[in-house]
């Protein structure tokens, strides 16, 4: 597949090239249904084609529109579930039935942009037979929401351009998707605040272009340290959160610490003699008293005078 190769829709152009925002949505889908393989495929009016746009363990490959797994789950316009590829007519002959990995479960949840339109397919599949609850069924299409908001939304709205972690309207977006699966689900999330105690003298100190290069640094040992299922983002000139899921009390403060460690070992490799303090807290998610992600981020905001110092 040529580099180049780029579909219109109505409201911005597709490049092949892969994204971390999209890969962490198919990385999050592999997880949650403990499924081998992922794919966006996007589809191509103009040229009749379907191409991969983010993937977990398959190749990345333009093919024919016609008798795709695109096809077939956009020509149904609701969540497609095949139990057993082999023994279903439209998919007897697909070459990922008939030829290793020997698919059997497929699953695809249609992707449309604002207007409505067809723009791609999210695919998850398996090796072995298999069938979906009603649970899933809700999660797969929170999953294809998030990846329409990643397509559609303006992405420099959202996203802070000297990070390129999410910016706050971004992280309460992505983070509200997240959220909404853990409701689902029945699963544990947990909202960690960080932010960096006297950034302002810092600033004064240093100036403004050696205060944003620490910015910067802090910002990509958060990305490191943390889970492609978890969001991240920039919520404030000197704060930044994280929503961990699936994770337990103990394993939070586990957490907290790598990532001290890993801020300390990377102002160490300064050797300018900076020293930066973290103040963190963390709230727990209850389906009782928040409601969104802003009802946890404005708790957690609160609640930094029983923060823990690194």
């Amino acid at each position: 597949m040529a580099d180049e190769h780029i579909t219109e829709t109505p409201r911005n152009i597709l490049s092949v090239q892969p994204e971390e925002r999209f890969d962490r949505i198919s990385r999050m889908a592999a997880k949650l249904f403990d499924v081998p393989f992922v794919q966006v495929n996007l589809l191509d009016i103009e040229r009749k084609q379907v191409w991969t746009k983010s993937r977990v363990g398959l190749d990345a490959r333009v093919r024919p529109y016609a008798g795709s797994i695109c096809e077939v789950a956009l020509r149904e316009k609701s969540t497609l579930v095949v139990h057993d590829a082999s023994k279903d007519p439209r998919f007897v002959d697909h070459h990922l039935v008939t030829e290793k990995p020997w698919v059997r479960f497929i699953s695809a949840q249609a992707i449309y942009d604002n207007a409505g339109n067809d723009l791609g397919v999210l695919t998850l599949m398996d090796c072995a037979p298999r069938h979906l609850t009603e649970s899933q069924y809700s999660i797969l299409r929170e999953l294809a929401a998030m990846l329409e908001y990643e397509f559609s939304a303006d992405h420099y709205h959202t996203i802070d351009p000297l990070t390129r972690l999410a910016n706050r309207r971004g992280f309460e977006i992505l983070a509200g998707h997240s959220l909404a699966i853990c409701q689902r689900q029945g699963i544990r999330a947990t909202l960690l605040h960080m932010d960096i105690d006297r950034f302002g003298v810092f600033n004064e100190q240093i100036g403004f272009d050696e205060a944003n290069q620490l910015l910067q640094l802090v910002a990509a040992e958060i990305a490191h340290v943390f889970r492609e299922s978890d969001a991240v983002g920039r919520v404030g000139p000197d704060e930044f959160a994280v929503l961990l899921t699936d994770t337990s009390p103990d394993m939070v403060g586990l957490v907290s610490s790598r990532l001290a460690a890993a801020l300390y070992g990377a102002m160490k490799e300064r050797k300018d003699g900076l020293n930066l303090a973290f103040s963190v807290a963390s709230v727990e998610y209850d389906v009782g008293r928040h409601q969104s992600i802003p009802v946890l981020l404005a708790e957690a905001e609160t609640s930094l005078h029983e923060r823990a110092e690194y």
